[in-house]
């Protein structure tokens, strides 16, 4: 499995958890549990999911990076699914529901990127460590810059 598929599965499992979180979350407000329920939580950010991926590829950049990579998909999620979920429901969501949405989306689109380079589990390619080099040199000759 490519290292893109794998990011993919897991933008998508996380955002099924995000799903699971809230069906979860709201269980007394009407919204007992079932698989359905749960699959129609989710549909509008894993729309939100493919959206993102299909933007990166046409823009020809890697997924796995958390920026710019995990930022795009974290904010094209986001906005897909509460626009989605806008439209169907008729209504703007609630602000107390967009930041939730919001935080606890970027926890876990975010998240698992953090923790699978802290523990080895992904490396970041040579061309990711060059853009980082460059971008520290910029940065060093700025400040150096500045101080003159």
């Amino acid at each position: 499995m490519t290292g893109r598929r794998r990011a993919l599965s897991a933008d998508l499992t996380a955002i099924l958890l995000f799903a699971l979180l809230a069906r979860l979350a709201h269980r007394g407000d009407g919204l007992e549990f079932s698989i359905g329920g749960w699959l129609a939580t989710a549909s509008p950010f894993l729309v939100g999911v493919l959206l993102a991926y299909g933007i990166l590829s046409v823009k020809h950049r890697e997924p796995l990076p958390i920026n710019p990579g995990g930022i795009t998909v974290w904010l094209v999620t986001l906005v897909t699914g509460l626009a989605i979920w806008g439209v169907s429901h008729t209504a703007i969501p609630h602000w107390s529901f967009m930041i939730v949405a919001g935080v606890m989306s970027a926890l876990l689109l975010l998240g698992w990127r953090i923790l699978a380079r802290r523990m080895g589990w992904v490396r970041v390619g040579n061309r990711f460590r060059a853009a980082d080099r460059q971008l520290r040199r910029r940065r060093v000759r700025n400040e150096k810059r500045q101080l003159r």
